[in-house]
């Protein structure tokens, strides 16, 4: 994809397996112009690198990754079960509670203690067209993964890259009496 990247926003996120994402990007509503591997749900923005001194960069990246081997958090089932549209995407999203999700972005957070992290109103999607069609929200039969892992993602915003920086498996906490 042409372009300028405008934007180098870190985030945390999980990716649909190849299977669930090629089904996603066959979805009449999605974008056929993006690659199914850019498929994903954001748990937890970062920043935008772009936004501080290029000469901090490398060393802001090596202590988000050293953040992210910090989290603690299950693997979880996500459904969606709608296609949602606003003014601006096209989403697919659960009716759900999706407290998994909710949980890993709490563990997230605590990972990152004090950075300065973007208020970001969590709520579990997967945005598959960055231009409304009209055709508003409607149903779906489900799609659903088991999130098993996050990502540190370098998006290049503008160009439609995704720059993997490190995957950390999620693991099943040994329970108060095991």
């Amino acid at each position: 994809m042409a372009g300028t990247v405008t934007a180098r926003i870190l985030y945390v996120m999980t990716k649909p397996p190849h299977d669930v994402a090629d089904r996603i990007a066959a979805h009449p509503r999605c974008d056929r112009t993006r690659s199914a591997g850019l498929l994903h749900m954001t748990v937890q923005p970062i920043l935008d690198l772009m936004a501080i001194p290029r000469e901090l960069r490398a060393h802001v990246r090596d202590r988000a990754i050293t953040r992210c081997g910090a989290v603690e958090g299950e693997p979880f089932s996500i459904s969606f079960d709608r296609t949602v549209e606003s003014a601006r995407t096209i989403g697919l999203r659960g009716r759900g509670v999706a407290a998994g999700a909710k949980a890993l972005q709490r563990a997230i957070c605590c990972a990152f203690g004090r950075w300065p992290l973007p208020d970001y109103g969590f709520n579990p999607h997967v945005t598959i067209a960055y231009r409304p069609d009209g055709k508003g929200s409607v149903p779906l039969d489900a799609i659903h993964w088991e999130v098993r892992d996050i990502r540190l993602i370098e998006s290049l915003v503008g160009i439609g890259r995704h720059e993997e920086l490190g995957r950390w498996p999620l693991r099943r906490q040994p329970g108060l009496f095991d």
